[in-house]
């Protein structure tokens, strides 16, 4: 009988052509800690590494307040990091809100009319010979406040 030997999923990873991936990964990591390590208490909770190609560092802020502050700060990232020996000829930010951040804007509000206003249009429209003029002001008729 044959016997199967157990692995790591990290052990997996670290063979064949996932190797570089995972080896990527986990330099991005490191740098992401580095970088938070650099920033102010509150924003470094806000930002985060998404990549550094050809000496371009991408962060994403989850908004545009956040992403303003980040802004402000790369010169002094860019240094900081190059005392790191990690080259950047720039910072880049863009803003990538969060999954569970709530949508901007107030709530999306159901139109409401008057009884009488409610009335008014229903007799409109059976006035109204176009039919699909007729059909949309019926439809706004029912939106009227029934008592």
């Amino acid at each position: 009988m044959r016997r199967r030997s157990s692995h790591t999923a990290i052990e997996l990873l670290g063979q064949g052509p996932a190797a570089s991936l995972l080896a990527r990964a986990r330099s991005l990591a490191s740098l992401q800690d580095r970088i938070r390590r650099l920033l102010p208490e509150p924003l470094g909770a806000h930002c985060t590494v998404s990549n550094l190609r050809r000496g371009t560092l991408s962060l994403t802020a989850d908004s545009p307040a956040w992403a303003a502050r980040l802004r402000f700060l790369a010169p002094q990232l860019q240094r900081q990091l190059g005392s790191d020996r990690i080259r950047t000829v720039r910072v880049r930010v863009r803003v990538r809100p969060a999954a569970d951040a709530p949508r901007p804007g107030p709530p999306a509000r159901r139109a409401r009319l008057s009884a009488g206003a409610g009335e008014l249009v229903e007799r409109t429209a059976a006035r109204i010979e176009h039919p699909a003029l007729r059909t949309a002001l019926r439809r706004l008729a029912a939106h009227r406040h029934r008592s």
